[in-house]
C-alpha cells in the first residue's frame, strides 16, 4: 500500500499535533493502515490506547475492522473491534481500535461526551463524504475540543483536499 512508505513521517505528526490531516487517494490505505500505525507505536511504547475510527457507512466500519484484524492475525473482537448502532457490535474488554460509524459517533458524543475525553485517538475517516450527521459530529467535537485540555488526538482523514479545510476549523 502506497501510505506504508509515510508511516514514520504520520506517526511524527500525530504524536506532536493535536489535530493532524492525512490527505491521501482513494485505496492508498489510509484507513486500514493509519490505525495500525497508531496501534503499532502504541505497542512498541508498552502503552495502551482507545482509538475510535469514524466512518460513513456500516459496511465500510465492519470490512475495516474484520481487516485490520486479519493484519494482526486475531478474530474481531479482541484488540480491533466495532460498533455501528442498534446493538451491532463486536468488542471486549480487551478492543483497542473501534470502527464505528458516524451517526453511532454522533449519538455517542452527544450523550456522553466523556467518551470523546478517554479516547486517546480519534480518527475522522473519509470526510469528504458530509453530510448532516458529519457535519454535526465535527461541530460537537470542535466544541468538546475547545471546551477543554483534552490529550485527545484528532486525526482528519480524507481523499481530497478538503482536509486542510477541515484543519482550519478545528
Amino acid at each position: 500500500l502506497p501510505i506504508l512508505q509515510f508511516k514514520e513521517k504520520i506517526l511524527q505528526e500525530i504524536n506532536s499535533n493535536t489535530v493532524t490531516c492525512i490527505q491521501g487517494e482513494t485505496g492508498c490505505g489510509k484507513s486500514s493502515m493509519v490505525p495500525q500505525f497508531i496501534l503499532d507505536d502504541a505497542r512498541a511504547r508498552r502503552q495502551r490506547v482507545n482509538v475510535i475510527v469514524s466512518q460513513p457507512r456500516r459496511l465500510a466500519a465492519v470490512a475495516l475492522a474484520r481487516r485490520v484484524a486479519s493484519q494482526n492475525n486475531e478474530k474481531i473482537g479482541k484488540t480491533i473491534g466495532y460498533r455501528i448502532g442498534q446493538g451491532d457490535h463486536v468488542v471486549s474488554m480487551e478492543t483497542q481500535v473501534t470502527f464505528v460509524t458516524i451517526g453511532y459517533l454522533l449519538h455517542k458524543l452527544y450523550h456522553n461526551p466523556k467518551t470523546f475525553f478517554k479516547s486517546s485517538h480519534v480518527v475522522l475517516d473519509e470526510v469528504h463524504e458530509r453530510g448532516m450527521d458529519s457535519d454535526l459530529l465535527n461541530l460537537l467535537i470542535k466544541k468538546l475540543m475547545e471546551n477543554s485540555k483534552s490529550s485527545t488526538k484528532l486525526i482528519i482523514m480524507s481523499a481530497t483536499l478538503q482536509a486542510n479545510l477541515f484543519s482550519q476549523f478545528f
